[in-house]
């Protein structure tokens, strides 16, 4: 689609008197002007590095009695907040959801324990350790995907079985999944973060009147969330949306994939686009078009660089503020070990890394070499080459920590950004071993159990994702001698506060660097997606967002093959 022609011929470029102070492009311009004079609900297709923040602020300035803005996360309401009219009600829709239940019970109190308090009963200490975590996960994305009706018991199967939850456990798992339910919605005297989204649609409670409605970050709200803007519309409100439909990454944990496209359809939206990335070099904005045609660069923008290596970086040339991105978490990790190893700082920015810890730690060894017979194994730069303000993303987590473990061995600094690192912290502590050797092995016994148990009830895409747990820990296992070291070598590159930052795609969205190194491109998109089915479209979302974390310099590199 040409964006430029969804502009009024009244907007094209002199058409509109600018604004005192301002130097506001055309596509702006037909913004503030639809926002101000028209009555029509508008979504905004912003594309990477747009200036979409900017642009929303000057148009809240630019309507008239009440208003609400509907930020993506915490953090994000808690900055604007500064930043919007007086009188804007700057939130999240949690924060949203959580005063319409504090006003119809003034009793009830937010617990985030809630649905573990119901379990832990039901389970022994052992089988909550192993899979109590994924049942609750089940049922937030359960109350995320708005499952108004009452769920069957193949309903509970079926999730279950595209979970963590182990595979000889899926049956017994899928009884517990269905009183988890049935005891979250009967406990009405606290609530969880679900819940605060969850319950006002499902109690129909009366939501509260606005005249203006904005909403960021639109590409990523999942079906619950349409449903408590339906609320706030059935109430008088005109919804403002702003989003990037090709950054809409998030459909795995239940966001839909074509939120855009129903914001415009279920509101009649007009539809305004701002296709100028301020961002981005110009050779790095040519490269997003082939993935996004109508992305533009800033006539100002830099020359830029595009660099593609057959081999890695080692950790000692990485500049301290990249972005090291990758599609998994085994290549991160494995990146991220060799930072550890020659002591350079370097955060991990991954939940993963705890689950790893805990997955070492659930192997009765004491030398890496058992902890890697039990994981088996499956060019990169060298890490002291990466630029310090740089990112460096992988598709998987493994590629990327093995190069993390790199950064250790060399002591140079980075930061492994991975809500991965703590599933893996996790993950390594369940196994009671000493040694790493012990450890590798009760790992490799683990990944063979779990995936012929996956290939015997025929749940082929949980295999990926059981190697990319195994591989992750490997590099750990060849660089330390006990268990008790891999922990701390994790706990290092996920605490770090200087050097590179090395993340999966998906956490780097956000993240802008003048270097942005993306780890196995080879991953992306990932070869175990079907092309014809709706994940590939997110893989080539995926790609989309990798190429336009990098402001003037990206590198595709290979991992790294350390020869000390």
């Amino acid at each position: 689609m040409d964006m430029n022609k969804l502009i009024p011929e009244s907007m094209k470029e002199g058409s509109v008197e600018k604004l005192p102070g301002t130097n506001w492009s055309p596509m702006q311009q037909a913004i503030f002007d639809a926002v101000q004079h028209e009555t029509e609900n508008i979504s905004i297709e912003a594309v990477a590095g747009s200036g979409k923040t900017t642009t929303i602020l000057h148009a809240m300035n630019l309507v008239q009695g009440s208003v609400l803005f509907l930020a993506f996360n915490r953090s994000i309401a808690v900055e604007l907040r500064e930043k919007t009219p007086m009188g804007t009600d700057c939130k999240t829709f949690n924060a949203l959801g959580h005063g319409l239940l504090k006003r119809k019970m003034p009793g009830s109190n937010l617990d985030k324990w809630k649905l573990s308090k119901l379990l832990k009963p039901r389970m022994s200490g052992t089988e909550y350790r192993e899979f109590g975590y994924e049942l609750i996960k089940i049922v937030g994305s359960m109350k995320s995907s708005g499952m108004m009706e009452p769920p069957m018991p193949k309903d509970f199967q079926s999730y279950v079985e595209h979970s963590e939850v182990p595979m000889d456990r899926i049956d017994y798992a899928s009884m517990l999944l269905e009183e988890l339910w049935l005891g979250s919605l009967d406990v009405t005297n606290v609530f969880t973060f679900d819940d605060q989204l969850y319950m006002p649609v499902f109690w129909d409670m009366l939501f509260p009147t606005y005249d203006t409605v904005f909403v960021d970050e639109a590409q990523d709200l999942n079906p619950i969330q349409h449903m408590m803007l339906s609320k706030l519309a059935e109430r008088g409100a005109r919804i403002i949306a702003v989003g990037d439909s090709r950054q809409a990454i998030y459909g795995f944990r239940g966001a839909l994939t074509n939120s855009m496209e129903e914001l415009n359809s279920q509101f009649d939206c007009m539809e305004y686009p701002l296709s100028v990335c301020y961002r981005c070099a110009k050779s790095i904005v040519e490269l997003a078009q082939v993935i996004v045609p109508q992305i533009e660069a800033s006539p100002t923008a830099p020359e830029g660089s595009i660099t593609e290596l057959d081999e890695g970086v080692h950790p000692k040339d990485i500049p301290d503020d990249s972005i090291i991105m990758c599609r998994t978490n085994a290549p991160m990790f494995r990146y991220a070990v060799q930072f550890l190893k020659y002591k350079i700082p370097c955060l991990v920015v991954s939940n993963f890394g705890e689950q790893l810890i805990k997955f070492v730690n659930s192997f009765e060894v004491t030398t890496t070499e058992d902890l890697a017979n039990e994981i088996e194994l499956d060019e990169g730069v060298h890490p002291k080459d990466i630029p310090d303000d740089s990112i460096i993303m992988c598709r998987t987590n493994a590629p990327m920590f093995r190069y993390a473990v790199l950064f250790l061995k060399y002591k140079i600094p980075c930061l492994v950004v991975s809500n991965f690192g703590e599933q893996l912290i996790k993950f390594v502590n369940s196994f009671e071993v000493t040694t790493t050797e012990d450890l590798a092995d009760e790992i490799e016994k683990w990944r063979k159990k779990e995936i012929a148990d996956a290939e015997s009830r025929e749940l082929f895409h949980k295999i990926n994702r059981i190697n990319d747990k195994a591989r992750s820990i490997l590099p750990f296992c060849d660089e330390y001698r006990i268990k008790a070291q891999v922990v701390q070598g994790l706990e290092r590159l996920l605490r770090s506060d200087t050097g590179p930052r090395l993340c999966t795609i998906h956490k780097a969205k956000g993240m802008e660097a003048e270097y942005a190194y993306l780890l196995r491109p080879d991953l992306v998109p990932g070869p175990w997606i079907d092309p014809d089915s709706k994940e590939y479209e997110q893989e080539e979302n995926l790609r989309y967002v990798a190429i336009t974390r990098a402001k003037e310099n990206l590198v595709f590199m290979q991992e790294y093959e350390d020869e000390e």
